[in-house]
């Protein structure tokens, strides 16, 4: 045990450690801002918003908020329990719609 801790150690191991340690932190700097970014990618797939995961991360990085992604990208959809009842009928004729389009 004695021989393991009294070996020399070159320059090129302490560069080569410093270098696995700054590595390391930015592999875990990437890993945690990827795992804010997921979030925030399932929402803008299941909303058809046509975002790249790269735009979220430089997105996250700016400090844009999530909700100009998420509202902004696509229109709100209706609901599917909304829909107008089966015997709707418009208001007006085709014929009265047209000409109230064709006004000046």
């Amino acid at each position: 045990m004695l021989h393991i801790l009294a070996q020399t150690v070159t320059p090129g191991q302490v560069i080569t450690w410093i270098l696995l340690g700054v590595l390391a932190l930015v592999g875990l700097f990437i890993f945690f801002v990827m795992l804010g970014v997921l979030k925030l990618y399932v929402q803008a797939l299941f909303s058809d918003a046509k975002v790249a995961m790269l735009d979220l991360i430089m997105m996250r990085l700016r400090k844009v908020p999530p909700e100009v992604v998420s509202s902004t990208a696509s229109p709100p959809r209706r609901p599917a329990s909304t829909s107008p009842p089966t015997s709707w009928k418009p208001t007006t004729s085709p014929a009265a719609m047209s000409a109230a389009w064709s006004r000046p």
